[in-house]
């Protein structure tokens, strides 16, 4: 029928939209339906996502904890349950580390930016010798 990809691309998203919006509460009372009886899995996909999203992959998720032996790569502790997995933000977003919730946040806070991230160093570095200076 197409010998352009694009075209029967784009006409199969078009396809698969009106079809949703045709059929959208059967849809989701069969999707309500194999999510209750499917609990681990549906938790399996949603991680999947959520990885993808970032750049990452399960098993790249897997390989790099190891690599950290299971480790923040900022602070090297120990975390119950799961590292972040890191990523720069961009288009595509590209993986990076593992990080502790707190990690992640402290660079999102940050703003990923290593000019923001030294100026507090310095500011730390200040008060924390005048500090013992003061002692």
């Amino acid at each position: 029928m197409y010998k352009d990809k694009d075209k029967k691309q784009k006409y199969m998203k078009e396809y698969s939209k009106q079809y949703y919006k045709d059929h959208k509460a059967k849809i989701l009372k069969s999707t309500t339906v194999w999510a209750k009886n499917n609990p681990e899995r549906k938790k399996e996909i949603a991680r999947d996502n959520d990885l993808k999203k970032k750049g990452w992959t399960q098993k790249r998720y897997d390989s790099v904890l190891k690599e950290q032996h299971n480790l923040c790569a900022i602070c090297k502790q120990s975390v119950e349950g799961v590292l972040d997995a890191d990523h720069k933000h961009s288009v595509p977003p590209v993986p990076r580390g593992l990080l502790c919730h707190l990690c992640n946040l402290g660079l999102g806070v940050f703003k990923d930016d290593p000019v923001n991230l030294e100026a507090a160093i310095e500011y730390l570095r200040k008060y924390s010798d005048a500090t013992q200076e003061n002692n």
